[in-house]
């Protein structure tokens, strides 16, 4: 976690750190994460409103953000329209890091609030940090903000965070008039010839949960093959979003693309396969390639695609690594050995009791 924030002038803001001066590492949801959170300091919602009115921040001070009430939103609605926007942004950048790192946190009515904020930046993080909740209660507004909101970028964000509804209404935990709307929102988006293009690729890449809409396929490989760097990326994930093996040959074909950002995010995509065949490709990648970034990712991208045949690649590859990609290996091998046990198991070790009884 870094101790200082600066704007680009360079004019320090707030300094997060924690009370011993170290970083944070990201929780774990296994035994290990429980005892954490049971031994962990969280602030109150009253330390984290007298903490923003200060001028520098302990990292602990934010936390008391998550899983705030209405009432507590209201209160935080009439100190936040005080504060200098960089402050905002600032606040608002390094509590969506706080999300990211901590699971056990629950920042979606802080982020809510942030969505109607005078800065676009500002907005633009709180749509990002709305991606991983599922209450329905944010689709309206996150519908709102990927339509009408006057700033693309934050147009862009709010159409990802769209895409999580997707997934939920493809399996079936979504209303079917909600889900009817909710796609049409974004096929109106992915066909508007009018509209950035960013904003058509992020729907598309939304969209493409719909695996089996032949007219989705269409509009996926139009997209790849346009020619606009942007359409294409977007193809590239919607290909990872609809994990149709239709798109297998496309996505090892763009593995060895010039631009290390299509690499990067075709190994992603392939990731989402639980199939064996594309474990070669990839083990590939992940010795071979000139950029880290891209390495990283097609070592990721190993251990979620699991099975035997990626934990002997992740295994081997250990051995050829540098330093800086040990920890990353490991991850995917545990990973990877998580999902063939849980692939192996029983169903009374599975789910806890036993078939016979």
């Amino acid at each position: 976690m870094p101790q200082d924030h600066n704007d680009e002038s360079g004019t320090p803001f707030f300094s997060l750190v924690d009370q011993d001066g170290s970083d944070n590492e990201p929780f774990d949801l296994q035994e290990e994460a429980f005892a954490e959170l049971e031994e962990a300091q969280y602030a109150s919602f009253d330390e984290a409103l007298e903490a923003i009115r200060g001028e520098s921040l302990e990292i602990t001070s934010l936390t008391g953000f998550s899983d705030i009430s209405r009432n507590e939103a209201r209160r935080l609605a009439g100190i936040w329209r005080e504060l200098p926007v960089e402050s905002r942004v600032t606040i608002a950048d390094h509590v969506h890091t706080l999300g990211q790192e901590d699971l056990f946190l629950d920042f979606m009515r802080f982020f809510r609030l942030l969505l109607d904020d005078d800065s676009a930046t500002v907005r633009q993080i709180a749509a990002t940090g709305l991606a991983p909740y599922d209450d329905e209660s944010l689709i309206e507004p996150l519908t709102k903000h990927a339509t009408v909101d006057v700033d693309d970028d934050v147009r862009v964000a709010a159409m990802e965070s769209l895409g999580t509804f997707m997934t939920l209404g493809e399996f079936g935990m979504l209303e079917p008039k909600t889900m009817k709307n909710l796609r049409q929102v974004l096929l109106r988006s992915v066909e508007d010839a009018k509209a950035p293009v960013r904003l058509r690729a992020a729907a598309l890449a939304g969209i493409a949960v719909n695996s089996d809409d032949n007219r989705i396929q269409e509009v996926i490989e139009a997209f790849y093959t346009s020619g606009d760097p942007d359409l294409r990326m977007g193809a590239i994930q919607a290909m990872g979003r609809s994990a149709n093996p239709l798109w297998i040959p496309m996505l090892e074909t763009t593995l060895r693309s010039a631009d290390p950002d299509e690499r990067q995010a075709s190994a992603k995509s392939l990731g989402t396969y639980d199939d064996p065949a594309v474990v070669p490709m990839l083990t590939m990648l992940a010795r071979e390639d000139q950029e880290m970034p891209v390495r990283l990712e097609a070592i990721q991208a190993l251990g979620t695609v699991g099975g035997r045949n990626a934990l002997h690649s992740l295994q081997t590859l250990r051995e050829h690594v540098s330093d800086d990609e040990i920890e990353a290996v490991d991850a995917a091998i545990a990973e990877a050995e998580d999902l063939i046990a849980l692939e192996e198991a029983e169903p009374e070790d599975e789910f806890g009791f036993d078939e016979d009884v």
